[in-house]
């Protein structure tokens, strides 16, 4: 059916190995996270390791069934990885899924039965994963001697530089550099031949690499190694980041305090993992914001933020109730969301936690 759609051999074969996670019931659990926030909350988590595959000539970024809705309807074939139930939906969809983990068994069976891939993409997914080594494994199995491996992650030093300490949560087991990123993947036998920093996730870096020798070095890899040795030790600048984020902890404080103190309202907007991490951390409660909204339909409308008494409620009542602040927890595309929700009918003025906390209006 796969090769019948669409003429196989003559495209060429893209397998992304992406990661998803369901945050709707995640969201519900914190973890101990050490020296930076208060004991574990109760809750419940179900995180779903996603590999998605597929076949196009191009890299995308994506995180779900969607992405490969899209290629799908574009005329390229689609193939996906996934061992939940998510891999029925997206069947649904008019997406090919193999149902199963993405390992070196699976990588073997696709390459048997559809060939090897000109291109495998990583989007999102080496900081979650703590099978590193099968997906590696699996990935040099499937990809052409020619092929281009190409890794998406949340980059360090931005996470550093923009005092991201909402993205510490139990969805990351790791935090990459370029360098230690390319001193590991270099281990599984791939080679650093391009770089890119690129703005998802509050800045991140795209890596594409090859079996060694492969591919001419372009000028970004020591640009970035240099930028990198420039820098100096990592834990002197780790030990700064918890300086600072202390400093604007209190400064956020003060401020919220400020403006409750006129009896103001205050919502919070989003509630995703980072903002029960954030909250927890700076010690919000329902003292401090009356309530954190989220996207109609989502399981945790009618929930409690992790270890507050902090409602969650649907967007709508952003409109509805127009409280005089609302504290955007998706402070890393705070400009973007600030003007589609003026746009939408908010007249208040938006707080924004991170790295330096402040106030913003539409008036300026």
């Amino acid at each position: 059916m796969l090769i019948k759609k669409t003429e196989f051999w003559g495209n060429a074969l893209v397998y992304g190995v992406g990661f998803l996670c369901l945050r709707a019931i995640s969201f519900l659990l914190l973890p101990l996270y050490s020296n930076l926030l208060s004991p574990l909350v109760a809750g419940y988590v179900f995180i779903l390791y996603t590999l998605l595959a597929f076949l196009n000539t191009l890299y995308s970024h994506g995180m779900d069934s969607s992405l490969l809705k899209f290629y799908s309807n574009a005329g390229y074939i689609a193939l996906g990885v996934e061992p939940t139930d998510v891999a029925d939906k997206a069947k649904g969809a008019g997406i090919i899924m193999l149902k199963e983990r993405f390992n070196a068994k699976c990588a073997r069976k696709i390459a048997n039965n559809h060939g090897h891939a000109e291109i495998v993409c990583a989007n999102n997914l080496l900081a979650h994963v703590e099978q590193f080594g099968e997906i590696l494994n699996g990935v040099r199995i499937l990809l052409k001697p020619n092929g281009i491996f190409i890794v998406e992650v949340q980059y360090l030093f931005d996470l550093i530089d923009n005092l991201g300490v909402d993205s510490i949560y139990h969805e990351h087991n790791r935090y990459y550099s370029l360098t230690t990123l390319e001193k590991q993947l270099s281990c599984y036998g791939f080679e650093l031949f391009r770089a890119k920093h690129i703005q998802t996730h509050g800045g991140s870096i795209r890596l594409y690499l090859s079996y060694p020798g492969v591919q001419p070095l372009h000028p970004s890899v020591n640009k970035f190694r240099e930028l990198e040795k420039a820098r100096g030790s990592v834990i002197d600048q780790l030990s700064q980041f918890v300086k600072k984020i202390e400093t604007a902890k209190h400064e956020l404080i003060s401020l919220i305090h400020q403006i409750r103190g006129t009896s103001a309202k205050i919502f919070g907007i989003g509630a995703a993992p980072r903002t029960a991490a954030l909250i927890n951390f700076l010690g919000i409660d329902n003292s401090m914001i009356d309530c954190v909204l989220e996207v109609p339909n989502s399981l945790k409308i009618g929930c409690y933020v992790p270890g507050t008494r902090i409602p969650v409620l649907e967007e709508n009542h952003l409109i509805t109730q127009q409280p005089d602040y609302a504290l955007m927890f998706s402070w890393h595309i705070s400009d973007y969301l600030a003007t589609k929700l003026w746009n939408t009918g908010y007249m208040g003025k938006f707080l924004i936690p991170l790295p330096q906390p402040k106030s913003i209006s539409r008036d300026g």
